[in-house]
């Protein structure tokens, strides 16, 4: 029974136990080479570091050192006791005891010393042993304990004769056994020979006392008759059938220090795994599921081989490669390899990781609903030059790829100078993960303010034509879909604020946000993309089969399509979705200039300053060749005006003799309408896929047959 177990049954008054015997005390360990041989000498350390369930009690013994010294009562100049988690080594600055002189002083019990000092056993290549400390018994914390009216109770005989038997087995010259599997219980035996199985001094008992009265106001109960004449009965059997001198120690209560142990102590080579940071040793079960997360993360890149052309994709910038990269790299490194290694910087990767994911993600969508507006923002300003470049794919790439490196700069130098200074506390993975939650939860609350705005300012569209049409049509790169999809990831943090410890389930709700997290990275986008493919190659295949569209089929090709009204202004509202609304503005002027069946000069600047020219307020993608010919036209129409002014000695030309310097719209529509077509076409195989499409295209079809 633990000490607080003890003190908690007393306090409650449903207990009355009578100690027997201790059977782990706290010890203090330090090196060697700071001259500290005794609880006092401790005092001049800078800062112990103590389990949370020992920091009580460390406290109180700290306090009564003090007493005996009264030159160092001193606030300031005495320790300050700092609660521990895990006791690590970090390969990038080092054994906190040796390297970075962070650990002064470690408070942890004799049977977990042996595993804990050999986790920092490792420091530039130098192996520690336990020649290169100082181990100092403290107090007892772990007690056997009967009730009042138990003093036969045969139970506690076979627990004290099962705690001896431990030892017995462990003989100095035993071959037969792997000190890998043996150290822990082998050391713990030769430790215990410091302060006596089962042993309490009278100094131990006084003190064990205090603390008692300053916690419950009651005093402990003390019988250690009952072991003595146990163990002295149990001496008598086993140093007889057993040479054996860690049980003469033991059972003989002889004067031991740590300096006359140290030699049988099992060298630090013993240990519980073949490599120096248990890589792998074992396998923990929430390890399998990271790497599924990452497996599912190389499936990502290898759809996007096939899918990197599609618009869905393109208009996402870097997300698809740099976030999936980023979420392959959480996933990857949430097992315990790297935290073994350095969880300095396991805990920094992980932030930095997280960071860089938000913070391109929040700039796509931010860029995306800039260039939905980007044609009324370009119609209202003068600036047309800057919003093209600011627009342009290169520059959104370039802005994606300056913030990540902005991110990695400022974040992680500053969570590596930060987790170096409290990565031996208690508060260090609750830190890390409040860091992680914050990051995450303000991503996922801007998407959603985002999406619940954008949904408040659509709402009209949305009364009119469905939400359906909202999400998918609408948005023919399905930003929206992702933006509203990021509440999963909320909902999946919940299992992590849950006490729970099952590995399994840790790594089940990792993986099932890692595959989320690529689906928002574009798997969404790429899996709509893949369905509308088979959806339009059924559609096709049906219509074929079908009598009724027979008319349709016949109806000729896509520019014949474009003489529609009902099919017109779909295209043109899909474009205007699809950020590729130049195109279809520029059909329009030329179907204008057809009627007219003449082109003036003033018109042909004018496509030329709004369509051709670069970063015109419509740039249209048109090959060098067509906008030369154009130029080219241009030019030999502007050289006739220059003609026409000279010979009218600088007089200004009328609209009337400013048309001569035009021509045939049968030119302009040379150059440019089958470009124009080609364009246009590329969007509408793009709207076929749409549900839209498919609805307009049955119900032209029954009109068709209706002949109306």
């Amino acid at each position: 029974m633990t000490l607080d177990q003890l003190l908690k049954e007393m306090k409650s008054g449903i207990s009355n136990k009578i100690v027997i015997g201790s059977t782990v005390s706290l010890v203090a360990v330090a090196l060697k080479e700071r001259m500290w041989y005794t609880p006092v000498d401790l005092l001049s350390a800078k800062n112990w570091y103590v389990r949370s369930d020992y920091k009580e009690i460390t406290n109180f013994l700290l306090a009564k050192y003090l007493q005996l010294t009264p030159t160092n009562n001193n606030n300031s100049s005495s320790p300050k006791v700092e609660t521990m988690g895990e006791l690590l080594t970090d390969l990038m600055f080092g054994n906190p005891f040796v390297d970075n002189r962070e650990l002064d002083v470690l408070i942890t019990t004799d049977d977990k010393l042996s595993e804990e000092i050999r986790r920092v056993r490792d420091s530039k290549k130098k192996l520690l042993s336990f020649n290169d400390f100082t181990i100092i018994p403290l107090i007892p914390v772990n007690y056997l304990v009967l009730n009042q009216v138990d003093y036969n109770q045969t139970a506690i005989v076979k627990q004290i004769v099962d705690l001896l038997d431990v030892c017995v087995q462990f003989q100095l010259n035993s071959t037969n056994m792997n000190c890998n599997l043996i150290y822990s219980k082998h050391d713990y035996c030769w430790l215990r020979s410091l302060s006596g199985m089962l042993s309490i001094s009278t100094n131990e008992e006084q003190l064990l006392n205090d603390f008692a009265e300053q916690q419950i106001s009651k005093s402990l109960s003390f019988n250690l008759n009952i072991t003595t004449n146990i163990i002295s009965k149990y001496k008598e059997e086993t140093i007889n059938n057993y040479n054996n001198r860690l049980l003469s120690i033991i059972f003989n209560n002889e004067t031991n220090t740590f300096l006359t142990i140290t030699p049988h102590l099992f060298n630090f080579t013993c240990y519980q795994c073949s490599s120096s940071i248990c890589l792998y040793e074992p396998l923990i079960d929430s390890e399998y599921f990271h790497y599924v997360a990452v497996f599912s993360g190389f499936l990502m890149y290898l759809s996007l081989i096939f899918m990197w052309s599609k618009k869905s994709i393109l208009k996402r910038l870097t997300i698809p490669y740099l976030c999936t990269f980023c979420v392959m790299i959480r996933m990857f490194i949430s097992g315990q390899y790297l935290y073994e290694v350095s969880p300095i910087l396991y805990s920094t990767l992980s932030i930095v990781s997280v960071a860089i994911i938000v913070v391109v993600y929040a700039f796509t969508i931010v860029r995306y609903f800039y260039l939905r507006n980007l044609y009324s923002i370009i119609s209202n300003t003068k600036r047309i030059y800057f919003h093209k470049i600011l627009s342009s794919t290169w520059m959104g790439i370039f802005i994606s790829i300056i913030l990540t490196f902005l991110t990695i700069t400022i974040l992680f130098p500053s969570c590596l100078f930060y987790f170096k200074t409290i990565y031996l506390k208690s508060s260090f993975q609750i830190i890390r993960n409040v860091f992680l939650g914050v990051i995450i939860v303000l991503g996922i609350f801007c998407s959603l303010i985002a999406s619940v705005i954008d949904i408040y300012f659509n709402r009209e569209i949305i009364k009119k034509k469905g939400f359906f049409n909202f999400v998918f049509f609408d948005d023919p790169f399905y930003v929206r879909i992702d933006m509203m999809s990021i509440v999963l990831l909320l909902i999946l943090l919940g299992p992590f604020l849950a006490p729970t410890r099952v590995e399994a389930l840790v790594g089940l709700f990792r993986m099932v946000m890692g595959i989320v997290g690529y689906f928002l990275c574009g798997g969404t986008a790429m899996v709509i993309e893949i369905v509308k493919v088979i959806k339009l190659k059924v559609y096709k295949k049906l219509k074929k089969n079908n009598s009724i569209d027979s008319n349709n089929n016949q109806q000729g090709e896509f520019d014949s399509l474009l003489s529609d009204i009902s099919f017109f202004n779909l295209l043109k509202e899909y474009c205007e979705k699809e950020f590729s609304l130049e195109n279809i503005v520029l059909y329009e002027k030329l179907m204008e200039l057809k009627r007219k069946g003449f082109v003036t000069f003033t018109e042909l600047q004018y496509i030329y300053d709004q369509f051709i020219k670069t970063y015109s307020a419509y740039e249209i993608n048109l090959p060098s060749a067509t906008k030369k010919q154009f130029m080219e036209l241009l030019t030999v129409r502007k050289d006739c005006l220059m003609e026409m002014e000279l010979k009218e000695e600088g007089k200004r030309l009328t609209t009337e003799e400013k048309e001569i310097g035009g021509v045939e719209y049968g030119k302009v529509d040379e150059i440019l309408m089958n470009d124009i077509i080609v364009n246009l076409s590329d969007t509408y195989s793009r709207l076929q896929q749409t549900s839209r499409f498919q609805e307009w295209e049955t119900i032209k079809a029954m009109q068709m047959k209706a002949n109306v």
